[in-house]
Parts: structure tokens; C-alpha cells; sequence
């Protein structure tokens, strides 16, 4: 049975590279045409805002390699002429559905809005990608996911490296989610997980590569921050992880993660009253979840007040972090003596 999974997903993926190349070579081709074109026209014609206008919108209905640059012309009429409404809207389009960069176009949306506060497509435009925005993190919730795979067999070979990460083969499952992304360049939840695959390798400038090119499709995605904050820490840039930290802390103030990830890096600056603050609200909100993980707050408290000199209030922490399962390591063993 797993032979056969295996011969399908190779076929599969065989089949579906020949396509991309075959689209890539007449695609490409167009491409070069459509260039050729382009230079005569911006020779001849004396609106050249709208020479790159027409240039940008050929450019975008291609594939690969040559909608890529269609973005630099949208912006190069736009700055000729920022007359015309239609010249924003099909930039906004662009981002949104061709690079699905709906961060971008929100900032050009809200810029455009500015100089048109009256046109209804640029307000219906703000309007569904703030709602895409909170559809994405809802999605998360319900499916653990921030990105649906558009072909079949990239979720079937995604599913298989989950299976290669889980039982720690992470060189196999680095590969794994490589192929992945051939197969979908813009699968941010196999952008994440690639991540992780190279952290938990100690690779981590490739860790943190990966990371920020999730976080540079989807801002928001909680996911990338708080690794790319874990890869920070450990690589001792504290002040990047507190950044990232802070980061996740205003994307969900409800979550405890943020509060705690504060905590932690301001033990190893030496700020105890950081410490004990973030801390003590790390706990308060992994206590209304009935989280286990508010004993380590706990124990992160009581390492805040010690780190103030606090012993009688580093001892009340540290001793109900110890009844609730944490250890102790020995050189805090003395403050626990009366």
C-alpha cells in the first residue's frame, strides 16, 4: 500500500512538472513578444502612463516568470499619472489575486482611497480583502491551515511530510516540503513547516529564511512569527525575539504565547520586573484555557522576583511552581529554604 502511494504521488508530480514546463517555454515566448511590442509602443505613443497600464495588465495573465514583473509597471503609470482610478484597481487585483499579497494591496487600496475617498470599487475592494484578513485567521482556527492547496496531489505529498517530520526524519521531510513548493510556490503552511524542519536541524538562517517568506504572503500568520521569534532566541538575538514577541502580543492579546515568549527572553537580559509582568499575564491567560502550561509562568515568576533579589516573593512562586510538577534546578534550590 505504500508502494503504491509512493509510484502515485512520483507520477503525479512527474505529470504535473512536464505541464509547468511546457506552460513556462509558451508562456516565456509571449513574454518576449509582448515586450518587443511594449518598446515600440513607448516610443510612439506620448501616454506613457497608460502605455505601462496596458504592458502590466498582458503581463499579469501570464504564468511563471513573467506576470512576476507586471507589478513594476502598475507602479511606474501610477507615478506618471495618479489621475486615474482604473490604474490603482487593477494594481489592487493584481496583488490580490495574482501574488495574493493582500497586505500590499491593502497599503495601495488605503493610498488610492485617499485620492478617490468617494470610489465605490476602491471602498468594496478595502472592504473584501479586510474580510479576507479575518477569514484567513478564522480558517486557522477551524482547519489548522492558513492556505488550501489548489492541486490534490501537493496535499496528498504535504500529508506524507507531516508523517516524515512527526517521526523526527527531518532531512526527509526539509525535501519533502520542497517538492511541495514546486508544486505550489505560495503554500504557506509548507513555508512554516519547512522552517521547522531546518530549525530543528540547526539550520537556521535557512529556518528564518523560510519563515519570512511566509510572513512576507501572509503578515499575519501567527505560525511564522512565533517560530521565527523561537529562531531568534536560540541564535541569542534577543532584541529580534522580543520584537517578534511583541508582534504576536497585538496579533491575539489573547493568546498567553507572546506574554510568555516576553518573559523567558527578558530572564536571559536581566530585567526581572519584565519578566514577572509578562509572565504574570502568561498566566493569567493560560489559566482561563486550563492550560498546563501555566505552571512554567509560575516558575517564570518566581525567577523574575529572584532576579530582583526578591527571595521571600521568589520563594512563594518558585515553591507553587514545584507543587504543580516543575523542577527545580539546584541552583535555585536555596532560595527555597525559609
Amino acid at each position: 500500500m505504500k508502494l503504491i502511494f509512493t509510484i502515485v504521488v512520483c507520477i503525479a508530480w512527474q505529470f504535473a512538472f512536464a505541464q509547468a514546463v511546457d506552460n513556462y517555454a509558451r508562456n516565456s515566448k509571449i513574454s518576449d513578444d509582448e515586450n518587443v511590442r511594449f518598446e515600440n509602443e513607448l516610443k510612439t505613443n506620448k501616454d506613457e502612463a497608460e502605455v505601462y497600464w496596458k504592458h502590466a495588465n498582458i503581463l499579469a495573465g501570464f504564468t511563471f516568470n513573467a506576470y512576476k514583473t507586471a507589478g513594476k509597471y502598475y507602479e511606474k503609470a501610477i507615478s506618471i499619472d495618479r489621475s486615474k482610478v482604473i490604474y490603482f484597481v487593477d494594481y489592487i487585483n493584481y496583488l490580490h489575486l495574482k501574488l495574493e499579497d493582500n497586505e500590499k494591496a491593502r497599503q495601495v487600496c488605503r493610498k488610492a482611497l485617499k485620492l478617490f475617498p468617494e470610489d465605490t470599487t476602491l471602498q468594496n475592494s478595502i472592504n473584501n480583502l479586510d474580510k479576507e484578513q479575518t477569514g484567513s485567521r478564522e480558517k486557522f482556527k477551524e482547519t489548522g491551515m492558513y492556505y488550501t492547496p489548489k492541486s490534490p496531489v501537493a496535499q496528498i505529498v504535504y500529508t506524507a511530510c507531516g508523517i516524515e517530520f512527526k517521526n523526527g526524519n527531518y532531512e526527509k521531510s526539509t525535501l519533502c516540503y520542497l517538492k511541495v513548493l514546486e508544486l505550489e510556490p505560495e503554500f504557506i503552511d509548507a513555508m512554516d513547516n519547512l522552517g521547522n524542519s531546518y530549525r530543528f536541524l540547526n539550520k537556521f538562517d535557512s529556518a528564518e529564511y523560510w519563515y519570512k517568506k511566509s510572513i512576507g504572503l501572509y503578515p499575519e500568520g501567527y505560525i511564522a512569527h512565533q517560530n521565527l521569534a523561537v529562531t531568534y532566541f536560540s541564535t541569542a538575538r534577543l532584541d529580534d525575539a522580543l520584537n517578534e514577541y511583541d508582534v504576536l502580543i497585538k496579533l491575539d492579546p489573547k493568546n498567553p504565547e507572546g506574554y510568555f515568549g516576553k518573559a523567558n527572553t527578558n530572564i536571559h537580559l536581566q530585567n526581572g520586573k519584565e519578566v514577572v509582568a509578562y509572565a504574570q499575564k502568561a498566566r493569567e491567560l493560560y489559566k482561563i484555557n486550563n492550560d498546563e502550561y501555566e505552571r512554567d509562568a509560575v516558575y517564570l515568576i518566581g525567577v523574575g522576583y529572584y532576579l530582583q533579589e526578591d527571595n521571600e516573593s521568589a520563594r512563594k512562586y518558585l515553591i507553587e511552581a514545584q507543587e504543580m510538577g516543575v523542577g527545580i534546578p539546584d541552583q535555585l534550590m536555596g532560595v527555597l529554604k525559609p
